[in-house]
């Protein structure tokens, strides 16, 4: 099975409300041979979000990264928690290919 990120399914989630479909991505879905999820929605985001990006850390002693929103909210926690929630919808589908 193939895991495939909703917005690129059509499904308008992205942090703007839009979609960014893949007409491959859809098809596969369409047919069931693909799965859609979005972490973002699984950590529980709203859409539309303020757009996040990945900061590394400001400490010299720690590799850790935090996704901070543009607003400068730090939302690390809820998108571990989608990417877990992913993983979790990964091990259950057998899914091999993302």
């Amino acid at each position: 099975m193939i895991l495939v990120s909703s917005c690129l399914a059509g499904f308008a989630v992205r942090y703007d409300g839009a979609d960014a479909k893949n007409d491959i991505a859809a098809w596969l879905v369409e047919r069931g041979q693909a799965i859609a999820a979005c972490p973002e929605v699984l950590g529980g985001f709203g859409i539309p979000r303020p757009p996040a990006e990945i900061a590394p850390s400001k400490s010299f002693s720690s590799t850790r990264r935090h996704v901070v929103e543009c607003t400068g909210k730090d939302v690390t926690e809820a998108y571990e928690l989608g990417a877990a929630r992913a993983l979790k919808i990964i091990r259950r589908n057998n899914i091999t290919v993302a």
